[in-house]
Protein backbone atom coordinates (compact mmCIF):
# COMPACT_ATOMS: atom_id res chain seq x y z
CA UNK A 1 0.00 0.00 0.00
CA UNK A 2 1.56 3.40 -1.09
CA UNK A 3 1.01 6.64 1.03
CA UNK A 4 -1.64 7.96 -0.51
CA UNK A 5 -3.20 4.87 -0.27
CA UNK A 6 -2.16 4.99 3.53
CA UNK A 7 -3.54 7.97 4.08
CA UNK A 8 -6.92 7.03 2.73
CA UNK A 9 -7.46 3.53 4.43
CA UNK A 10 -6.47 5.76 7.71
CA UNK A 11 -8.82 8.48 7.13
CA UNK A 12 -11.62 5.38 6.84
CA UNK A 13 -10.24 4.17 9.61
CA UNK A 14 -10.90 7.67 11.70
CA UNK A 15 -14.17 8.10 9.92
CA UNK A 16 -16.00 4.81 10.47
CA UNK A 17 -14.85 5.07 14.52
CA UNK A 18 -16.31 8.52 14.75
CA UNK A 19 -18.92 6.57 13.56
CA UNK A 20 -18.88 3.74 16.29
CA UNK A 21 -17.97 1.50 13.70
CA UNK A 22 -15.94 -1.91 15.11
CA UNK A 23 -12.30 -2.31 14.51
CA UNK A 24 -13.03 -5.32 12.88
CA UNK A 25 -15.27 -3.49 10.36
CA UNK A 26 -12.66 -1.57 9.44
CA UNK A 27 -9.86 -3.78 9.08
CA UNK A 28 -11.99 -6.22 6.97
CA UNK A 29 -12.53 -3.21 4.23
CA UNK A 30 -8.76 -2.70 4.71
CA UNK A 31 -8.01 -5.61 4.03
CA UNK A 32 -10.35 -5.04 0.97
CA UNK A 33 -8.29 -2.55 -0.41
CA UNK A 34 -4.85 -4.19 -0.20
CA UNK A 35 -6.02 -7.32 -2.28
CA UNK A 36 -7.34 -5.26 -4.67
CA UNK A 37 -4.08 -3.29 -4.91
CA UNK A 38 -1.95 -6.47 -4.50
CA UNK A 39 -3.99 -7.92 -7.55
CA UNK A 40 -3.46 -4.83 -9.89
CA UNK A 41 -0.87 -5.72 -12.73
CA UNK A 42 -0.20 -2.15 -13.22
CA UNK A 43 2.56 0.34 -12.35
CA UNK A 44 2.97 3.68 -11.62
CA UNK A 45 0.44 6.23 -12.62
CA UNK A 46 -2.30 3.54 -13.54
CA UNK A 47 -1.74 2.40 -9.54
CA UNK A 48 -2.33 5.67 -8.17
CA UNK A 49 -5.78 5.90 -9.97
CA UNK A 50 -6.49 2.01 -9.21
CA UNK A 51 -6.31 3.14 -5.08
CA UNK A 52 -8.30 5.89 -5.47
CA UNK A 53 -10.84 3.77 -7.31
CA UNK A 54 -10.41 0.99 -4.49
CA UNK A 55 -10.64 3.63 -1.92
CA UNK A 56 -14.03 5.17 -3.48
CA UNK A 57 -15.11 1.30 -3.33
CA UNK A 58 -14.02 1.00 0.38
CA UNK A 59 -16.06 4.33 1.12
CA UNK A 60 -18.95 2.53 -0.51
CA UNK A 61 -18.84 -0.42 1.60
CA UNK A 62 -18.33 1.64 4.97
CA UNK A 63 -21.45 4.06 4.13
CA UNK A 64 -23.41 0.89 3.53
CA UNK A 65 -22.22 -0.89 6.69
CA UNK A 66 -23.45 2.17 8.64
CA UNK A 67 -26.64 2.50 6.80
CA UNK A 68 -27.56 -0.79 7.63
CA UNK A 69 -26.32 -0.48 11.10
CA UNK A 70 -28.10 2.96 11.58
CA UNK A 71 -31.62 1.02 10.03
CA UNK A 72 -30.94 -1.75 12.42
CA UNK A 73 -30.57 0.67 15.54
CA UNK A 74 -32.99 2.35 14.11
CA UNK A 75 -35.74 -0.88 14.23
CA UNK A 76 -34.60 -1.57 17.70
CA UNK A 77 -35.34 1.81 19.06
CA UNK A 78 -38.06 1.50 21.72
CA UNK A 79 -41.33 2.61 20.28
CA UNK A 80 -43.13 5.99 22.05
CA UNK A 81 -46.67 5.90 24.41
CA UNK A 82 -49.61 4.78 21.86
CA UNK A 83 -52.15 6.93 21.96
CA UNK A 84 -55.34 6.29 23.92
CA UNK A 85 -58.40 5.33 21.50
CA UNK A 86 -62.06 6.44 21.00
CA UNK A 87 -62.84 3.02 21.54
CA UNK A 88 -60.94 2.28 24.22
CA UNK A 89 -62.57 5.37 26.05
CA UNK A 90 -66.40 4.79 24.71
CA UNK A 91 -68.71 4.41 27.54
CA UNK A 92 -69.25 5.96 31.24
CA UNK A 93 -66.56 6.74 33.05
CA UNK A 94 -66.36 7.76 37.05
CA UNK A 95 -64.22 10.69 38.61
CA UNK A 96 -62.83 8.84 41.26
CA UNK A 97 -64.00 10.11 45.01
CA UNK A 98 -66.43 12.38 43.10
CA UNK A 99 -70.29 11.91 41.97
CA UNK A 100 -69.08 13.51 38.52
CA UNK A 101 -69.75 11.19 34.98
CA UNK A 102 -67.77 11.60 31.89
CA UNK A 103 -69.55 9.90 28.88
CA UNK A 104 -67.34 9.08 26.12
CA UNK A 105 -69.08 8.99 22.89
CA UNK A 106 -67.85 6.75 19.35
CA UNK A 107 -67.42 9.67 17.67
CA UNK A 108 -65.14 11.69 20.25
CA UNK A 109 -67.37 13.87 22.18
CA UNK A 110 -67.12 14.02 25.55
CA UNK A 111 -70.13 14.97 28.15
CA UNK A 112 -69.52 15.79 31.77
CA UNK A 113 -72.31 15.60 34.11
CA UNK A 114 -72.92 15.36 37.92
CA UNK A 115 -76.94 14.71 37.53
CA UNK A 116 -79.01 11.43 36.59
CA UNK A 117 -79.23 12.44 32.92
CA UNK A 118 -75.86 10.32 30.80
CA UNK A 119 -78.73 7.64 29.84
CA UNK A 120 -81.19 9.75 27.98
CA UNK A 121 -79.10 12.82 27.20
CA UNK A 122 -82.16 15.33 28.51
CA UNK A 123 -80.37 18.62 29.49
CA UNK A 124 -76.97 17.88 28.48
CA UNK A 125 -74.41 18.73 25.96
CA UNK A 126 -71.21 17.91 24.87
CA UNK A 127 -68.37 19.70 27.49
CA UNK A 128 -65.44 19.10 24.42
CA UNK A 129 -64.17 16.60 21.80
CA UNK A 130 -60.99 14.56 22.04
CA UNK A 131 -59.10 12.96 19.45
CA UNK A 132 -56.18 10.81 19.80
CA UNK A 133 -52.77 11.32 20.58
CA UNK A 134 -49.37 10.06 21.19
CA UNK A 135 -49.37 8.69 24.93
CA UNK A 136 -52.87 10.31 25.25
CA UNK A 137 -55.07 12.45 23.45
CA UNK A 138 -56.20 16.14 22.91
CA UNK A 139 -59.20 17.86 24.31
CA UNK A 140 -60.74 21.08 21.68
CA UNK A 141 -63.46 22.64 20.88
CA UNK A 142 -64.65 23.25 24.54
CA UNK A 143 -67.53 25.17 25.14
CA UNK A 144 -66.56 29.25 25.10
CA UNK A 145 -63.24 28.49 24.29
CA UNK A 146 -61.32 30.51 21.92
CA UNK A 147 -60.53 29.07 18.58
CA UNK A 148 -57.67 27.48 18.15
CA UNK A 149 -57.56 26.50 21.99
CA UNK A 150 -56.73 22.45 22.79
CA UNK A 151 -55.54 20.89 26.02
CA UNK A 152 -52.89 17.81 25.84
CA UNK A 153 -53.94 15.30 28.02
CA UNK A 154 -51.21 12.53 28.67
CA UNK A 155 -53.37 9.32 29.82
CA UNK A 156 -53.24 5.71 30.47
CA UNK A 157 -56.02 2.93 30.43
CA UNK A 158 -55.28 -0.35 32.57
CA UNK A 159 -56.43 -3.44 31.43
CA UNK A 160 -59.15 -3.59 34.87
CA UNK A 161 -60.68 -0.39 33.02
CA UNK A 162 -58.64 2.41 35.48
CA UNK A 163 -57.61 5.39 33.53
CA UNK A 164 -55.23 8.15 34.78
CA UNK A 165 -55.27 11.06 32.97
CA UNK A 166 -53.01 14.45 33.45
CA UNK A 167 -53.75 17.94 32.05
CA UNK A 168 -50.06 17.94 30.31
CA UNK A 169 -50.61 21.11 28.19
CA UNK A 170 -52.53 23.88 26.25
CA UNK A 171 -52.06 25.58 23.04
CA UNK A 172 -51.23 29.45 23.73
CA UNK A 173 -54.76 30.37 22.23
CA UNK A 174 -56.50 29.19 25.59
CA UNK A 175 -57.90 31.47 28.07
CA UNK A 176 -55.09 32.22 30.68
CA UNK A 177 -52.39 30.35 28.81
CA UNK A 178 -48.89 31.47 28.90
CA UNK A 179 -48.06 32.57 25.75
CA UNK A 180 -44.32 32.97 26.05
CA UNK A 181 -42.10 31.90 22.92
CA UNK A 182 -39.11 31.18 25.86
CA UNK A 183 -41.08 28.81 28.05
CA UNK A 184 -42.31 26.93 24.87
CA UNK A 185 -41.49 28.17 21.28
CA UNK A 186 -43.54 25.32 19.50
CA UNK A 187 -46.47 23.01 21.29
CA UNK A 188 -48.84 23.28 24.14
CA UNK A 189 -48.19 25.14 27.32
CA UNK A 190 -47.03 23.69 30.29
CA UNK A 191 -50.00 23.34 33.14
CA UNK A 192 -49.41 22.32 36.64
CA UNK A 193 -49.79 18.43 37.37
CA UNK A 194 -53.08 17.82 37.85
CA UNK A 195 -53.92 13.80 37.90
CA UNK A 196 -57.43 12.74 37.31
CA UNK A 197 -58.36 8.91 37.95
CA UNK A 198 -61.33 7.24 36.42
CA UNK A 199 -63.22 4.35 36.82
CA UNK A 200 -64.99 2.66 33.79
CA UNK A 201 -68.37 1.53 34.78
CA UNK A 202 -70.66 1.14 31.32
CA UNK A 203 -69.83 -1.08 29.32
CA UNK A 204 -68.68 -3.46 32.71
CA UNK A 205 -64.91 -3.48 33.68
CA UNK A 206 -63.32 -5.38 36.12
CA UNK A 207 -62.64 -2.33 38.80
CA UNK A 208 -66.28 -1.59 38.54
CA UNK A 209 -67.32 -5.16 39.07
CA UNK A 210 -65.41 -4.65 42.05
CA UNK A 211 -67.35 -1.23 43.30
CA UNK A 212 -69.06 -1.40 46.54
CA UNK A 213 -71.16 1.24 48.49
CA UNK A 214 -69.15 4.18 50.03
CA UNK A 215 -69.49 3.95 54.25
CA UNK A 216 -72.85 4.19 55.02
CA UNK A 217 -73.92 6.94 56.75
CA UNK A 218 -77.29 6.36 57.98
CA UNK A 219 -79.33 3.17 58.84
CA UNK A 220 -81.46 1.78 56.20
CA UNK A 221 -84.86 2.77 55.89
CA UNK A 222 -88.09 2.26 53.90
CA UNK A 223 -88.04 4.04 50.63
CA UNK A 224 -91.50 6.56 50.54
CA UNK A 225 -91.26 8.83 47.70
CA UNK A 226 -89.59 9.06 44.71
CA UNK A 227 -86.92 11.70 45.49
CA UNK A 228 -84.84 8.63 47.88
CA UNK A 229 -84.34 7.25 44.52
CA UNK A 230 -82.83 10.11 42.52
CA UNK A 231 -79.51 10.08 41.15
CA UNK A 232 -77.42 7.68 38.83
CA UNK A 233 -76.88 3.73 40.31
CA UNK A 234 -74.85 0.70 39.14
CA UNK A 235 -76.35 -2.45 39.51
CA UNK A 236 -73.26 -3.81 42.01
CA UNK A 237 -70.91 -6.53 40.13
CA UNK A 238 -71.80 -5.17 36.39
CA UNK A 239 -71.87 -2.41 33.52
CA UNK A 240 -75.82 -1.65 34.21
CA UNK A 241 -76.74 1.55 35.09
CA UNK A 242 -80.48 3.19 36.71
CA UNK A 243 -80.74 6.95 36.65
CA UNK A 244 -84.19 8.50 38.15
CA UNK A 245 -84.86 12.50 38.00
CA UNK A 246 -86.42 15.05 39.44
CA UNK A 247 -89.25 14.80 37.67
CA UNK A 248 -89.48 10.37 38.28
CA UNK A 249 -88.37 9.15 34.71
CA UNK A 250 -86.13 6.36 34.63
CA UNK A 251 -83.69 4.61 32.53
CA UNK A 252 -82.06 1.68 32.33
CA UNK A 253 -78.88 0.65 30.27
CA UNK A 254 -75.52 -1.54 30.36
CA UNK A 255 -73.94 0.52 27.14
CA UNK A 256 -72.47 -2.58 26.70
CA UNK A 257 -75.03 -4.84 26.11
CA UNK A 258 -77.77 -2.03 24.57
CA UNK A 259 -77.65 0.41 22.13
CA UNK A 260 -80.34 2.72 23.83
CA UNK A 261 -82.26 2.87 27.51
CA UNK A 262 -84.96 1.45 28.69
CA UNK A 263 -86.89 4.56 29.66
CA UNK A 264 -90.59 5.05 31.89
CA UNK A 265 -91.56 6.14 34.96
CA UNK A 266 -91.65 5.14 38.79
CA UNK A 267 -94.41 5.13 41.09
CA UNK A 268 -93.86 4.82 45.06
CA UNK A 269 -96.69 4.03 47.13
CA UNK A 270 -97.70 4.03 50.59
CA UNK A 271 -97.17 0.82 51.39
CA UNK A 272 -93.42 1.32 50.05
CA UNK A 273 -94.19 -0.86 46.94
CA UNK A 274 -92.14 0.49 44.16
CA UNK A 275 -93.14 0.53 40.54
CA UNK A 276 -91.03 0.75 37.41
CA UNK A 277 -93.47 1.27 34.17
CA UNK A 278 -91.49 0.97 30.46
CA UNK A 279 -92.65 3.24 27.63
CA UNK A 280 -92.61 0.87 25.37
CA UNK A 281 -94.80 -1.94 27.78
CA UNK A 282 -97.09 -0.01 29.94
CA UNK A 283 -98.73 -3.02 30.57
CA UNK A 284 -96.00 -5.29 32.01
CA UNK A 285 -94.49 -3.57 34.59
CA UNK A 286 -91.85 -4.24 37.31
CA UNK A 287 -93.12 -4.16 40.84
CA UNK A 288 -90.71 -4.34 44.13
CA UNK A 289 -92.92 -4.92 47.32
CA UNK A 290 -89.29 -3.69 49.41
CA UNK A 291 -87.03 -1.23 48.68
CA UNK A 292 -84.66 -0.16 50.84
CA UNK A 293 -82.44 2.92 51.05
CA UNK A 294 -79.27 4.50 52.56
CA UNK A 295 -76.94 7.39 51.18
CA UNK A 296 -75.20 5.31 48.96
CA UNK A 297 -77.15 1.80 47.91
CA UNK A 298 -80.50 0.70 47.27
CA UNK A 299 -81.71 -3.21 48.01
CA UNK A 300 -84.45 -3.92 46.29
CA UNK A 301 -86.72 -7.41 46.50
CA UNK A 302 -89.04 -8.14 43.08
CA UNK A 303 -92.60 -9.45 44.24
CA UNK A 304 -93.35 -12.38 42.96
CA UNK A 305 -95.48 -12.56 39.53
CA UNK A 306 -93.75 -9.39 38.46
CA UNK A 307 -94.27 -8.87 34.85
CA UNK A 308 -91.28 -7.17 34.38
CA UNK A 309 -88.24 -6.48 36.52
CA UNK A 310 -84.42 -4.61 36.40
CA UNK A 311 -82.54 -7.20 36.63
CA UNK A 312 -82.76 -9.95 38.82
CA UNK A 313 -84.82 -10.62 41.84
CA UNK A 314 -82.52 -9.29 44.76
CA UNK A 315 -80.48 -6.43 43.75
CA UNK A 316 -77.94 -4.00 45.29
CA UNK A 317 -77.43 -0.78 43.56
CA UNK A 318 -74.50 1.80 44.05
CA UNK A 319 -74.95 5.55 44.28
CA UNK A 320 -72.74 7.20 41.57
CA UNK A 321 -74.82 10.68 42.09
Amino acid sequence: MNAIERRVSEGLRAYGEGLSMTTEDVDRLEGQLELKEQASPTKGRGKFWQGAVAACAVTGLVLGALAMRDDQEERTQPAGPPPVTLAQLEGIWRVDDSDWLWRFGADGTVTLSNAPNLLTGVGTAPSFTIRPNPGGFIGENGAGDPEGCYVVWAATISGEGRMRATEAGQSPACTGAINSAELLPAGPTPMPSMVWGFTRVSPASVASAATMPDRVSQEPSAVTDSTFLTGTWLLRGTGTLLTVDASARYALQDLGATANPETGSVTVRRDGTVTFTPDVAPECIAVYGSVTYTDTALDTELTPGSCNRLAARSDTWIRLN
